[in-house]
């Protein structure tokens, strides 16, 4: 064999070696990058569980302040969208999506009907039902902006 086809052959062993040791380290690196994004995910999920759950906990409690009459009905209804919208995030399906949603415009039609009864009794303003009928309006665009995927 000839001295250059023994150089080409060497430089062909090492190049081949080469590729199959870094190949091994790209599928290391892949595996170590799938793993820590997976402890990345059950971290996010853990903390949106427990977002969730003080939300929760906090709509509970104002509950007792809202029939005492020492929390706005409007005040309880923004508590318990923002317990729902937290949802959001744990949800997979769509359809779960847009019940939530659902949930939030009739909080806020219940919303707006006692501010019109308050408004029409001379205890709410006509800027508080304004305002009532303004977050209902955006609840529906959410809903229908969920269903239509946007």
């Amino acid at each position: 064999m000839s001295r250059s086809l023994r150089v080409v052959l060497i430089a062909f062993v090492f190049i081949a070696a080469s590729a199959v040791f870094l190949i091994g380290e790209k599928r290391t690196t892949l595996r170590a990058a799938q793993a820590a994004g997976e402890a990345t995910q059950e971290r996010l999920r853990e903390l949106l569980l427990e977002r969730r759950r003080l939300l929760e906990k906090r709509v509970e409690d104002m509950k007792v302040f809202v029939d005492a009459g020492r929390v706005s009905g409007s005040e309880y209804a923004k508590a318990r969208e923002a317990a729902l919208l937290a949802g959001l995030d744990l949800c997979d399906k769509k359809a779960d999506r847009i019940e939530i949603r659902k949930e939030i415009v009739e909080i806020y039609k219940v919303a707006e009907a006692l501010a019109k009864r308050r408004a029409d009794t001379g205890r709410a303003t006509q800027s508080e039902l304004g305002e009532a009928k303004f977050t209902r309006l955006e609840a529906e665009i959410s809903l229908l902006k969920e269903e239509l995927g946007q």
